[in-house]
């Protein structure tokens, strides 16, 4: 968040790595997809039902208006948002997700700073206090598939323990930070946020509906594709979607695709089908994304923002 003209060249020669690497995932990604092995699939796909193409669409626009929702309600212990402006700068986000050096990031913060004159060391607060609770979600349902390999009873146990027990240590820490500043320090600030404990149920139920509407967004793209995938398998994948959407160093694009194709390789999956199914996700994003960033733009005049100095 400091100006291009602070930036160490280490961090910039990180992100365009990054970048270089998130190119050749994608390009490994589109030549499994368009592979001959994949004939069948994608004769599929241009015959696609438009009705199942539409449900696609609606799965994406849930997602992106219940994440911009979660960022709305996990800062309000400290500040109290317009929810359509929220969720419109999150729409502006996840479409310049895709690009490298993270420009959703930046320009989230930038309309945040200079919109809503929300200081940096909040803003900070408020994108750890998203990770941590986007991970407290995620990772115990990828384990939990991981461990039991199909939705069941024992999946549901594991996996709803699992997120009780990660909410709870995040709700415990951020208690302890308010008696100890390291810790506090250590969170980034994030403990002001996750110390409330309608933010955490808030959330946390969201994001479990954001890990719903995920998984569902593979399942119809698998029906589209004609490669059906169980619940458990859509579930695995939208969890890592979202794991190394989190995690990646440069632009979300390459690096989600060529990692769901790397996970399908390693499971004994079709690779092939899994990367035309993981490049349908993504590219019904950006699309969805794309048209509400337009329309967002009218909300939020990002042109003005941007161009405004301090």
């Amino acid at each position: 968040m400091e100006p291009p003209s602070r930036r160490s060249r280490g961090a910039l020669a990180l992100q365009t790595f990054g970048f270089l690497l998130s190119l050749g995932a994608l390009t490994w990604a589109i030549s499994l997809a368009m592979s001959e092995g994949n004939r069948e699939n994608l004769a599929r796909l241009r015959h696609a039902d438009t009705g199942t193409l539409a449900l696609l669409g609606a799965a994406t626009i849930a997602s992106v208006i219940v994440n911009g929702l979660m960022f709305w309600a996990t800062i309000l212990p400290a500040r109290r948002l317009k929810a359509i402006d929220v969720v419109a700068t999150n729409s502006i986000a996840v479409f310049l997700s895709i690009l490298p050096f993270k420009l959703g990031l930046v320009t989230r913060v930038l309309i945040h700073h200079r919109r809503d004159a929300i200081p940096f060391k909040l803003i900070v607060a408020w994108m750890g206090a998203m990770a941590a609770l986007g991970l407290a979600v995620f990772v115990p349902l990828g384990a939990a598939g991981l461990w039991a390999k199909s939705i069941d009873a024992r999946w549901a146990l594991a996996a709803g323990l699992g997120i009780l027990l990660t909410h709870a240590i995040g709700y415990a820490c951020a208690r302890a930070a308010k008696r100890q500043r390291w810790l506090s320090r250590l969170s980034l600030g994030a403990d002001e946020l996750l110390s409330d404990p309608r933010v955490l149920c808030g959330v946390g139920l969201m994001r479990l509906l954001d890990a719903g509407l995920l998984s569902a967004r593979f399942l119809i793209a698998s029906r589209i594709a004609g490669h059906d995938l169980n619940m458990a398998q859509a579930t695995l994948m939208g969890t890592t979607f979202f794991l190394i959407t989190v995690l990646s160093l440069g632009g979300a694009l390459g690096f989600r695709e060529g990692g769901i194709a790397a996970l399908a390789l390693a499971m004994g999956m079709d690779e092939k089908a899994l990367a035309l199914i993981a490049l349908m996700v993504s590219g019904s994003e950006v699309v969805i994304s794309g048209l509400m960033a337009a329309g967002s733009c009218f909300i939020i005049r990002p042109d003005k923002l941007l161009a405004r100095r301090g």
